[in-house]
């Protein structure tokens, strides 16, 4: 098989790692630092090194066969455990980066959308953006071979970066003067520690590049110092803008922190260098995985001619490109669904399974300290924390979500609808019953029920949550109606719904309820109709639905 190797300059992969590392997680940084206090810093110090640390020893696992050098990450881990374990981690590197890619374009199609609102091209929509964001790194995606054939693009990668970094703690350090009081901050918050470790360490994901860029230099080593210094860097430029966020801004402060800027063209500016950025970083990510792929299938292969080899580089990565983007144009809520999974496989392929490994292919050679083992397994429960962070339903992300009740209210969505309607005389409740089996007994299966003479439920979501909550509000209304003799009115059988609702979402012991109900009240006020949805919220409409047919 013929490679490309031996290319890069200590200098090109200095410049690639910036540029792979500092990608859009550096705007919530300020929010991190909301999160953990002032103790942050020392986080992205911490994360710095663990980062180094973990990116150096995946290096040194290629190595670990004397006399010859691993090709990829995956290798390491087939080395390590077998073809099962290179099959699983593959898939979650292949996941990762060709999701962050996936995200990446869609953040480019909404941001130019965002950009260019008002003008003559608004009327074409972010899908068309996206599009488009997409066939612009196709261009380059064809024509790049190796890691070093898109250089150019990592210089100026990483002047968008730096350039909206100057741009942000500019303008940060300009709204300071015109603050009459203080916003507070905090030294450190322990409970919120774990949360702010978590945002940080996503900040630092690359190990999955630092096979080939390690492979393309032209003196592999100099791999640990670049990599040192690279890291250092991109903590100094973190600190910096994370510093000045949360100093200005303090507890107020929000993600992104464009969001807390004083608006103008400044703002602007920044924007559209980081929409450059993202656009500029997607074929650096995205040759990791072709160049391991095309391995796989030997498209390198010397008996083939440097023009077949072209094309089938090309026809390969022009159709995994194509599937991506219409995955990213057509799925609903694809970022959403691509940034918890990959926050999962982010945290197992940087910081857990390089440890792993690393004890694995080492330890028959040499001897391992208590200090090593002891920092070796600080090292995995940090990135066992950053894999469990949004997993709690008592626990909320970087950017201020519950993942917990998003995915009880996916639920909700994916039910039969049920819809309510207001109407001068009463309430009309209707739901789409799905029939799963020819054998299903008539009415075995209702999703309209009754809690009282004058209060008819009707749902969307698991059955088996409807008939308690239907319990519970009867319980309610029983028990209204025997503390104050009379019918319980829809706003309190409501109020108290969403409150017991609620109160599923506050512990990790219990579970959000997957279920949206409809109430409908006929009482002294008329008819009356609330949704309560899976957070809690309840509120009276004129009409609603719930479910997959919603919209």
């Amino acid at each position: 098989t013929a490679e490309v190797r031996n290319l890069t300059s200590s200098t090109e992969v200095f410049i690639h790692i910036f540029c792979i590392l500092a990608g859009t997680g550096i705007l919530q940084l300020p929010y991190a630092l909301k999160e953990g206090g002032w103790a942050g810093i020392f986080y992205i110090v911490l994360v710095a090194f663990i980062s180094t640390y973990c990116g150096n020893i995946v290096v040194k696992c290629l190595y670990c066969t004397p006399g010859m050098r691993l090709k990829s990450y995956s290798q390491i881990v087939e080395v390590a455990f077998g073809r099962s374990g290179r099959q699983v981690v593959r898939l979650l590197k292949d996941f990762n980066l060709l999701g962050v890619f996936g995200v990446y374009i869609v953040l480019a199609g909404i941001n130019i959308n965002s950009l260019l609102a008002g003008t003559a091209l608004d009327q074409l929509g972010v899908q068309f953006w996206i599009i488009a964001s997409s066939m612009m790194v196709w261009a380059v995606i064809v024509l790049a071979r190796e890691v070093h054939d898109v250089f150019l693009l990592s210089i100026f990668g990483t002047l968008t970066m730096v350039a909206t970094v100057v741009i942000i703690v500019w303008l940060g350090l300009v709204d300071l003067d015109y603050q009459e009081v203080r916003p507070p901050t905090k030294i450190v918050d322990l409970k919120l520690a774990p949360i702010s470790m978590a945002s940080i360490c996503f900040s630092f994901g690359g190990n999955l590049n630092w096979p080939d860029l390690e492979a393309s230099m032209k003196s592999p080593k100099q791999w640990s110092k670049t990599l040192s210094l690279a890291t250092a860097f991109t903590a100094f430029i973190y600190i910096c803008i994370a510093a000045v966020g949360y100093g200005v801004y303090g507890d107020l402060v929000k993600s992104p922190i464009m969001l807390s800027l004083p608006p103008g063209v400044p703002v602007v500016v920044a924007n559209a260098m980081m929409t450059a950025h993202v656009l500029l970083a997607s074929p650096i990510l995205l040759t990791s995985v072709f160049s391991e792929a095309e391995r796989d299938l030997d498209f390198h292969s010397a008996a083939l001619s440097p023009r077949r080899q072209w094309v089938y580089r090309a026809v390969f990565r022009s159709i995994v490109m194509l599937t991506l983007t219409l995955v990213a144009v057509f799925v609903s809520d694809f970022s959403k669904g691509v940034s918890i999974l990959g926050a999962v496989a982010e945290s197992m392929v940087i910081f857990v399974i390089p440890i792993v490994c690393y004890i694995k292919l080492f330890r028959d050679k040499r001897v391992f300290t208590r200090m090593e083992y002891m920092w070796c397994g600080f090292i995995v429960s940090i990135g066992l924390m950053c894999l469990l962070y949004d997993l709690s339903v008592s626990t909320y992300s970087p950017d201020g979500r519950v993942f917990q009740v998003e995915y009880a209210q996916k639920a909700v969505d994916n039910s039969g609808t049920a819809i309510g309607l207001r109407v001068k005389n009463g309430v009309v409740l209707a739901v789409e019953k799905i029939k799963h089996s020819r054998l299903l007994v008539p009415n075995s299966n209702k999703r309209i029920m009754t809690a009282g003479t004058h209060i008819g439920i009707a749902s969307a979501g698991w059955m088996s949550d409807t008939r308690h909550l239907v319990k519970r509000a009867r319980e309610e209304a029983r028990h209204y109606n025997s503390t104050y003799k009379t019918p319980v009115p829809a706003k309190i059988i409501a109020e108290r719904m969403g409150m017991y609702v609620q109160a599923y979402t506050l512990y990790s012991a219990v579970r959000p309820f997957g279920v949206s109900t409809l109430l409908a009240t006929m009482d002294a006020d008329g008819p009356q109709l609330y949704m309560i949805e899976p957070s809690g919220q309840y509120m009276g409409y004129h009409g609603c639905a719930a479910g997959k047919g919603k919209q």
